[in-house]
Formats: C-alpha cells, sequence, structure tokens
C-alpha cells in the first residue's frame, strides 16, 4: 500500500507531503486545504496501468545522442466502474470531458506523440512519444492507440525505473530523498491541474506526485463521491458484477439490511436503469409486493446502496499481489447520523481483512467519532490502522497534522474539533461521551 505521497503542483498544492500512511486515512480540513485533490491525484495515478514506451526525443541518453526509452504507462480506458477516468475528471471542474486541445496526434506506428511547445516554455524536454508496449511484456500483440486516447490521455506513470533523466525530477523530489526506482511517479501536462503561480522553470509546468509503497492495481481502484451517487452504474460493470462476483446481489441486500433495518424482509437485484435510461440499478423487492427502483428510496438509501455494491464488488477481486484502492468523498453525504454510524461499520468490515486501503475525505465531525467509536466497539484490531491528516495550504504549500487512534480519542474526549487548525467559532462544541458514561456527566 502507498506510504508515503509527495506532491509538486498538483491543482492547489504547490508542494507536499503526506508520510506514514495507513490502511485508512482520513483527510480534513477546511475549504481548498487540499483534500479532494490527494483523492484525484491517487485515482489518476492508481488507474494508469496500460504499459507504454516513453521515448523523450528532446532529452539525449547519453553522448551518442540515443534517445532514452522508459517503461511507462498510461491511465486504463476505465475505470473500475466503467467510466472514463480523465473525462470524469475534468467534468468535475466545469470543463469538458476531452481534452480536445491536447498538443498530440496520432504516429502511423500506432503511438501517441505529444509536443509540449506551446505549453512549456523554453524547455529543453519539448516532444515525446508514447508506444505500444511490447509483446515481450507478457501480452501476446500489442494494443495500439486511438483517436479517442488523443483526447482522454493527458499523464503518464513511471514505476521504479532508475533511468530517469535529471531534468523531469522536481527538487522537491530531491529534498525529500524520493527515489525514482523505489517509487512511482505521475507526470500531467493538461494545464487545468497544474499550479500555475510562480511558474519559474520548465518542470513548473507539470502537476507531479511520486508514491512510495505498493501501488493499487490498475483495475482495482474505486473512487466514490456525489456523482456517483447520482448517477446510474455502467452497463459494463453492473453486467460484469453480476457474471462474476459470487452472490453479488445476496451480499448487497445483506450490507444494506444492516444499515436499514426496514429493509428486512426485502431483496436487492440489480437491473437495467427506468424509462430507457443507459445504466443499471438497484431495485428494493418485498414479498408480494411491486419492486422498486432504489432511487425512490432517498438520497441516503441510493448513496449507500452504491458504495455497498461497488465495494462488496472490489473486495471479491482483491489479493496480496492485486491490491485495491478506495477513495471516498464526503461519506456523510445524505446520511442520517444513525445510517452513517452503521454504513461506516459496514464499509470498516469489508475492508479489514482485504488489502484494500482506504482514503476519505469529509468535513463532517460526526464522521470523524463514529468511525472512531467503530474502531473502538467492533474492530479493536484496526485502531493502529487509522492515520486522520488535518490538512491546510497557505501560499500552495500543503502542511498536515497527523493523528493516530489513541490520539483522535483523546482530543475527541476533551471536546476539541480536528477539522481546523484554528478554535472553531461556532455556538456549539462536539464532545466524544460513550453512552456508559453519560450517567456520570450527569451527576457532574
Amino acid at each position: 500500500m502507498v506510504d508515503r505521497l509527495v506532491v509538486h503542483r498538483f491543482r492547489g498544492i504547490k508542494e507536499g507531503v503526506l508520510e506514514d500512511l495507513g490502511k485508512i486515512n482520513v483527510l480534513v480540513g477546511p475549504n481548498n486545504s487540499g483534500k479532494t485533490a490527494i483523492l484525484e491525484l491517487l485515482y489518476l495515478g492508481g488507474v494508469s496501468g496500460r504499459p507504454a514506451q516513453l521515448i523523450l526525443e528532446d532529452v539525449p541518453f547519453n553522448e551518442n545522442k540515443i534517445e532514452p526509452v522508459i517503461k511507462a504507462a498510461v491511465p486504463m480506458r476505465h475505470d473500475f466502474l466503467g467510466v472514463e477516468p480523465m473525462p470524469r475528471l475534468r467534468k468535475r471542474h466545469g470543463h469538458k470531458g476531452r481534452w480536445e486541445k491536447n498538443p498530440a496526434v496520432l504516429t502511423p506506428e500506432g503511438g501517441i506523440a505529444v509536443n509540449l511547445e506551446g505549453l512549456v516554455r523554453n524547455s529543453a524536454f519539448r516532444s515525446f512519444k508514447l508506444v505500444p508496449f511490447q509483446e515481450e511484456w507478457g501480452e501476446k500483440e500489442s494494443q495500439n492507440f486511438l483517436q479517442e486516447d488523443i483526447v482522454e490521455i493527458a499523464s503518464l506513470s513511471i514505476n521504479e525505473e532508475h533511468n530517469i533523466p535529471k531534468i523531469l525530477i522536481p527538487s522537491l523530489f530531491e529534498k525529500w530523498g524520493v527515489l525514482s526506482e523505489q517509487s512511482c511517479w505521475n507526470y500531467l501536462w493538461d494545464p487545468i491541474w497544474v499550479y500555475r503561480w510562480e511558474q519559474q522553470e520548465f518542470i513548473d509546468h507539470f502537476a507531479i506526485w511520486a508514491e512510495e509503497g505498493m501501488r493499487p492495481d490498475a483495475k482495482h481502484v474505486l473512487f466514490f463521491d456525489f456523482h456517483n451517487a447520482n448517477d446510474h452504474f455502467e452497463e459494463r460493470f453492473a453486467q460484469w458484477a453480476k457474471n462474476h462476483i459470487i452472490n453479488w446481489e445476496d451480499k448487497i441486500s445483506e450490507r444494506m439490511k444492516n444499515v436499514f433495518p426496514t429493509l428486512e424482509g426485502a431483496y436487492i437485484r440489480v437491473d437495467n436503469a427506468p424509462e430507457e435510461i443507459n445504466g443499471e440499478t438497484g431495485y428494493i423487492q418485498f414479498p408480494k409486493r411491486v419492486r422498486l427502483p432504489v432511487d425512490l428510496f432517498g438520497d441516503g438509501m441510493r448513496h449507500s446502496f452504491k458504495v455497498l455494491a461497488s465495494l462488496c464488488a472490489l473486495g471479491d477481486l482483491v489479493d496480496d499481489e492485486h491490491i485495491g484502492l478506495f477513495l471516498w468523498e464526503d461519506p456523510e453525504l445524505f446520511m442520517h447520523p444513525d445510517a452513517l454510524k452503521r454504513l461506516l461499520k459496514e464499509i470498516i468490515d469489508l475492508v479489514r481483512d482485504k488489502p484494500i486501503q482506504v482514503f476519505l475525505s469529509t468535513q463532517s465531525i460526526e464522521t470523524i467519532m463514529l468511525l472512531t467509536h467503530s474502531l473502538m466497539e467492533s474492530f479493536p484490531e484496526m485502531q493502529s490502522e487509522l492515520r486522520i491528516f488535518r490538512m491546510k495550504i497557505e501560499n500552495g504549500q500543503l502542511f498536515a497534522a497527523k493523528y493516530k487512534y489513541e490520539n483522535v480519542l483523546a482530543w475527541l474526549k476533551q471536546g476539541r474539533d480536528l477539522r481546523s487548525w484554528k478554535k472553531l467559532n461556532m455556538p456549539y462544541t462536539y464532545r466524544f461521551i460513550l453512552p456508559k458514561d453519560y450517567s456520570e456527566e450527569e451527576t457532574k
């Protein structure tokens, strides 16, 4: 799993480091503190799994002017849920899904040639090629790039490669001792993702981040946000899950009953969305009653259904050689605290014995408290796996204060709020008190 993350110029982060990551990582902090940015770069790096050869035409390899050829990877055409990764993220930020101005063209051999001269000024690194991977990499045949890749690929990954030219190494990586042969480096050249202020060197025109530790399998990266809660499942995902995940719908039904006791006696099935809408959704069936789409039962139930259905499928795929990554934005979305408590418990139960690393971002102190309570009451063996990072950005510098389980519990019991670096000027406070402590509190 990812142990350390070093970030150079991604969105609002000019530079930053997150160290000592755990199995369950919670990102908190004020607005514009980098929480979503961390989820997005982990997602883009995680889904980068299509092998390619990176040919650096403008960077001589040695005195003989041999072009460097580096093993690389680019994002998969579809993520775990069947969605196109980069178009999905671009739409989140108000842009067209496909980057029509990507300075790239298809080459006769089925590769991609990228010319950054119009984006990167005064650079010795102006162009490069991405060539389809070769048969000796273990594949039967090469897979050429297609025209659709031109408008969807704007990033690449280099994993455990010792031969990276110095011109491609940010000074931040050298400062923190990041070794290319022991980590994965990700490069993104679409300007909307790059921290644009104070660009002094050519490398400042790229968003670059390094991941140390074991990376997830590119096919096992699940990013769940409010768009997932509103959208139906892609048909490619739903059909695959029904055909390959044993008793998938029964597992969803049991998990949903644990979150919503009113569903006792019902079962859930996944089928075509109503009114001939593309995709598939869940249907709740009570005995002797007409089945109804889960979407009619409220946003909280729809949110829970989709995240549990997705994670039930992911959990059946991962193993120690093909680990998973679960990224979750705002778990409290649409959720009543009682249901949120039960949902968080189900999520922890789903990942506790699985090689799945979790990153979630939240603005809710209830989420932090309920997660801590679940670890206390139901999963004490997972307490050492918790990390909470209180984040903020000042002048592009990412700061992160790390808390482990014992620290978190101590803060919450004292009524202190981990979400802010300053005392919140609010007309109320929160304090972690167990039910057995109520009577004692009332006598004080």
